[in-house]
């Protein structure tokens, strides 16, 4: 059978509200090995993982990575690359720590790997969550922050680009498929963690405090989290379907914050 393999990392997903956890859980769920590469946490992250992969042979923690390898968004690629070249699989999935693959695409995954006919790679659909859980940032819209569609799924050795988002890959050596589903989750966070890793973000990202965006600036100031200053109301849609079996918890424990800016209608 083909092997696949799953890649991730860290670096004070505690502190920022990540849904690290489960990220990883549905890669266990779905891989014959979990890599989990951590770089430098400091806010408890570290001793979680150590947990993690004590009670989990599949997952593989890495520790000992620089966070500030490379300059600005350039060290998202470095992590990554690290992370997945300890995989000794066939394939590999990349995910971000925030980042859960729905359980219903499992077997199109295994599927694709099976019998990947010219393809090399593949492209997924993800979903960007905004506004709450129950909304997602339209494929139309002006204002993506995030790709919708980013190539995670390849043979091991292609490498990530760029900032992370998706992996290399060369026309037609690639495909999407909708049918494999994403769930970005790092919008939807705790609203004090969302700005405080917006702003941490966009420090490195662009090269100082002073290039951060104004209105994170202003929402930190007033300790008021509005999303609707960053995209508009009209380019957030509802969301179809079901949520990852994986998150149940971790949403139940955050709902009562994410109603209030979806509640006032749609």
């Amino acid at each position: 059978m083909t092997s696949l393999g799953g890649s991730i990392f860290t670096h004070n997903v505690q502190q920022f509200d990540y849904c690290y956890q489960e990220s990883i859980a549905c890669l266990v769920d779905l891989c014959d090995e979990v890599v989990v590469l951590d770089a430098g946490s400091t806010d408890g992250t570290l001793e979680d993982l150590r947990r993690i992969a004590s009670e989990n042979p599949k997952v593989r923690l890495v520790e000992g990575a620089v966070w500030d390898c490379a300059p600005k968004h350039d060290r998202l690629r470095v992590l990554a690359n690290q992370a997945m070249s300890h995989l000794t699989t066939d394939w590999h999935f990349m995910l971000q720590a925030d980042e859960v693959i729905h359980e219903k695409s499992f077997e199109i995954i295994r599927g694709c790997i099976e019998n990947p006919g010219p393809h090399k790679t593949f492209a997924v659909r993800r979903f960007n969550l905004f506004g709450d859980f129950n909304h997602h940032i339209s494929l139309s819209s002006a204002h993506k922050p995030c790709n919708d569609g980013p190539i995670r799924l390849g043979l091991t050795g292609i490498e990530a680009l760029g900032d992370a988002e998706s992996l290399a890959a060369d026309h037609p050596s690639w495909v999407y498929l909708s049918q494999i589903v994403t769930f970005h989750y790092g919008l939807v966070r705790k609203s004090s963690a969302l700005i405080e890793k917006s702003l941490d973000m966009q420090t490195w990202f662009h090269g100082g405090y002073e290039h951060a965006d104004l209105r994170i600036k202003n929402m930190k100031a007033s300790n008021t989290f509005d999303p609707f200053q960053l995209i508009p109301r009209s380019e957030i849609v509802k969301l179809v379907g079901t949520h990852p079996k994986y998150m149940a918890e971790w949403m139940a424990a955050r709902s009562e914050e994410q109603t209030q800016w979806m509640g006032q209608g749609e």
